[in-house]
């Protein structure tokens, strides 16, 4: 498993958990507190 998070001023404002194996990450399940346009 690996675990993403996004930092803003010192605080967590999204993360992102997905699983791996040797050749690939799957399954991006992720949230956020803030609006972050792309």
């Amino acid at each position: 498993m690996v675990v993403f998070i996004a930092w803003q001023d010192e605080r967590p404002v999204a993360s992102a958990i997905c699983y791996r194996d040797d050749s690939a990450l799957y399954g991006r399940h992720w949230g956020a507190d803030i609006d972050c346009p792309g």
